[in-house]
């Protein structure tokens, strides 16, 4: 299977879990005696569901530290690559909400700048973290 695949799973998997936390709550205000089947059922599900979630974690954690991309000139570990590119995107986060705050003293055209070169980085750290995910096999 390619990491892309376990990667989509994964991501499916959480939605799952997510979806059955909230019906937890839901289900919460039933009477005990009519929900405790239920909440026996859904537990299960949710228990099984992250087991799936954490062996897919372990498995893209494994093949991450493995495998190595070229990013520009240098050879960084997936791992390192997508640490890299999720701290690249919460820069242009903190820059996009300066730029949208109400504060007039701020250089609204550097901070466009500033994150325009973010989004650079962020798109060559993405694509060939893509590129990896999507042509590597997991063992």
């Amino acid at each position: 299977m390619l990491v892309g695949e376990i990667l989509r799973r994964k991501n499916e998997t959480k939605i799952k879990i997510e979806e059955l936390e909230f019906y937890i709550e839901k289900i919460s205000n039933i009477n005990i005696k009519e929900s405790a089947p239920i909440y026996t059922n859904i537990l299960g599900k949710v228990f099984d569901l992250l087991d799936k979630y954490q062996n897919y974690i372990i498995l893209l954690e494994r093949s991450n530290s493995k495998c190595e991309i070229k990013v520009g000139t240098s050879d960084v570990k997936v791992s390192d690559a997508v640490k890299l590119r999720d701290t690249t995107n919460k820069k242009m986060g903190f820059i996009t909400n300066l730029i949208n705050s109400n504060d007039v003293s701020l250089n609204v055209p550097d901070l466009m700048d500033n994150r325009d070169k973010l989004m650079e980085e962020f798109i060559l750290l993405n694509n060939a973290i893509e590129k990896n995910d999507w042509s590597t096999e997991v063992d």
